[in-house]
């Protein structure tokens, strides 16, 4: 294999320029070797269950409720012996484990059966909308009239028909087809990550001090942010995993230049092989982050904006390696 070398500038906050470079053996015809696809041990059947539960009706039942089943009830709520506004409600269907009601709730239902009356006390949080029940402890008594358990059946020729397939033969073809290709795309992953790592190990990298010094300043801060949102001290954080600080810091040292590694490879590859996301790209990656994500980011939009690239650029590249590999033979 023909030698690749990789050079990247790097930039410091100072404003001064840094240039790194590597070393890394040729990146095409790198051999991998699959393990063969081999599905777990009723995996099939279990999947097929699964998709039996639409299918699954409701029926009476003289047992005991657990979660999951559908419970019709009367309870009235109070307050040190005085009903509560809103705490009397009379047939009222929940499905136990919904945390429709408090989880505290829900769960003293459950191990009684239809026909029982009794009485369970429930604390309310201390924010909670009713103003009048924050922190308290109310009585509920309870008249359960109806315990119903979700009867599934079993796959059949029937249900594959209304799932769209020909027959039962057919819907369990597909479901071992879909799962095969789960654990595909799974080894897959795993494999591209590998090969990426193989010529980050094998890669011989010159690297400027300062760049290394800056780039484990910054691997120190962020695992020091992680260990104060934690509650966590750094001396108790050695303690528990048995490591001095010198250890600590020679670890961040080596984590530091596989990063820079890294980024020299990646870089490389994705400019040589034309692999780098254009701007719309790695727009539309933003604005789509953007309408998913449930919190405030920790970055602005012009470090998302980097990340994302960076990403998307690692993606590609790991894809491309896998696709360039030499494959051995099937083994056990």
């Amino acid at each position: 294999m023909n030698e690749v070398r990789c050079e990247k500038q790097f930039s410091l906050p100072s404003g001064e320029k840094l240039d790194a470079s590597c070393v890394i053996p040729g990146y095409t015809g790198l051999p991998v070797q699959r393990q063969e696809i081999v599905l777990g041990h009723n995996e099939v059947e279990l999947e097929l269950q699964r998709r039996c539960v639409s299918h699954g009706r409701y029926l009476t039942t003289d047992q005991p409720a657990m979660r999951g089943d559908m419970v019709n009830l009367d309870f009235l709520g109070s307050l040190d012996g005085e009903a509560f506004d809103d705490g009397k409600i009379t047939g009222y269907q929940l499905k136990l484990g919904s945390n429709t009601f408090l989880k505290e709730f829900e769960e003293q239902i459950m191990g009684h059966s239809a026909g029982e009356s009794f009485s369970i006390d429930v604390t309310f949080p201390e924010q909670y909308p009713a103003e009048e029940l924050c922190g308290r402890t109310a009585r509920f008594d309870i008249t359960l009239n109806e315990v119903q358990h979700l009867t599934v059946p079993k796959p059949s020729d029937e249900i594959a028909r209304e799932e769209g397939f020909r027959d039962l033969a057919e819907m369990t073809k597909r479901v071992e087809e879909q799962r095969t290709q789960l654990h595909r795309a799974k080894q897959d992953a795993r494999l591209q990550k590998q090969i990426l790592e193989h010529l980050i190990q094998n890669a011989r990298a010159e690297i400027p001090e300062e760049l290394l010094n800056h780039t484990v300043g910054l691997l120190r801060e962020h695992f020091m942010a992680d260990l104060s949102r934690r509650g966590q001290k750094l001396e108790r954080f050695l303690r528990w995993n048995n490591m001095t600080e010198d250890a600590l810091q020679a670890k961040m040292r080596q984590r530091a230049v596989d990063l820079i590694i890294r980024q020299l490879v990646v870089d490389t590859i994705a400019r040589r092989e034309r692999l780098e996301p254009t701007d719309k790209e790695v727009e539309q990656a933003l604005e789509r982050r953007k309408k998913t994500q449930s919190h405030r980011s920790a970055y602005n939009d012009a470090q998302m904006t980097a990340l994302l690239r960076e990403r998307m650029c690692c993606e590609r590249v790991e894809r491309f390696l896998l696709e360039q590999s030499e494959e051995h033979p099937w083994v056990s």
